[in-house]
């Protein structure tokens, strides 16, 4: 499958350095006191903390605020039915952090492993800001009940993937079952038939058979989804150099015959057969677009989550020309 998302460009997150210098100044007197407060307290007044969030799709498991992914170590895997009655039991969770929050710790002298968990969490509140495609941050992991992090490092964020293959979230999962999507290639036929079509005369094109798509679901733990692909619209490249693309559900069925069932969009006329003896070979290809929708455990409201080509089929024809003498 051919995917059509495009990943943004990564803007700079590092504050001024003159900001920076007033923080290191005003931090210092403050290492007595406990290490959140102060870079909060410091931070909020001399550094403008960007709008939080709201909740991002984080797979709510108990950590309902929007800023915490959690999930389970185990892979998605392809299922036939969801379950939905596995219970919330997440092992991991994880925390984005923007880049200049480690440095300011470090000037504080407080390591993040001294940091209590929901320290952390709130931390990520605070200053984290909604997360951007391409753009690096700090990210800190847990396993569920533990107080120390197992994974302290920087990652480039992407949205299907927040937490760069640490976690299986809900956003891993959804994109397991967008993976798993397997659209089939469209069966296609022409009227005339394909080796039968004649220059300067209309060419009917038609796709006989259903170009549903069987729905996909891939579940861990608790988390699970489901990809559904809708026929959007279908391409036809006829090998003349002319592209038809036909919007809207493609309709299924027998090639018209009779002039009330000539097809709106999916008709050619060729003008040469390109051949020196008059009969040329041509090839037609068509590719089916679709829509995928997702529904998740998390989102039960169906939901547009990527635009993808089927693979293509190709359809030999054969183009005369005629010549008729009058007398």
């Amino acid at each position: 499958m051919t995917s059509r998302a495009a990943a943004r460009d990564r803007p700079a997150t590092t504050p001024p350095y003159r900001a920076r210098m007033r923080l290191i100044r005003v931090l210092v007197p403050l290492i007595a006191v406990p290490a959140l407060t102060a870079v909060l307290a410091v931070t909020a007044e001399t550094v403008a903390t960007p709008t939080p969030a709201a909740a991002q799709g984080s797979g709510d498991t108990g950590y309902d605020d929007g800023y915490v992914f959690a999930g389970y170590e185990e892979q998605p895997v392809s299922v036939t039915t969801v379950n939905t009655t596995r219970p919330r039991t997440p092992t991991r969770w994880c925390v984005h952090w923007p880049d200049y929050l480690p440095s300011l710790l470090a000037d504080l002298n407080t390591p993040i492993e001294s940091l209590a968990p929901e320290e952390v969490r709130q931390l990520s509140r605070a200053h984290r800001g909604t997360l951007v495609d391409g753009r690096i941050y700090h990210l800190i992991c847990y396993r569920t009940g533990e107080s120390t992090p197992y994974y302290i490092g920087v990652i480039e964020y992407r949205r299907r993937d927040p937490t760069g293959g640490q976690i299986t979230t809900i956003e891993t999962v959804s994109e397991h079952a967008r993976e798993l999507v397997d659209a089939p290639p469209p069966a296609i036929t022409t009227s005339p038939p394909p080796d039968r079509l004649v220059v300067g005369f209309e060419t009917w094109l038609a796709t006989p058979d259903p170009l549903d798509a069987t729905r996909r679901s891939a579940q861990a733990g608790h988390l699970w989804a489901i990809a559904e692909p809708v026929p959007i619209a279908i391409t036809y490249d006829l090998g003349d150099g002319t592209v038809l693309h036909c919007s809207g559900p493609p309709a299924s069925g027998a090639v018209g015959v009779s002039r009330d069932e000539r097809p709106d969009c999916a008709r050619h006329t060729y003008l040469d057969s390109r051949a020196d003896s008059g009969i040329g070979s041509f090839t037609v290809t068509a590719v089916v677009t679709y829509d995928v929708w997702l529904v998740t455990s998390e989102d039960p409201t169906p939901r547009l989550a990527d635009t993808i080509d089927g693979p293509p089929t190709e359809l030999p024809v054969i183009v005369r020309e005629i010549q008729a003498v009058i007398r």
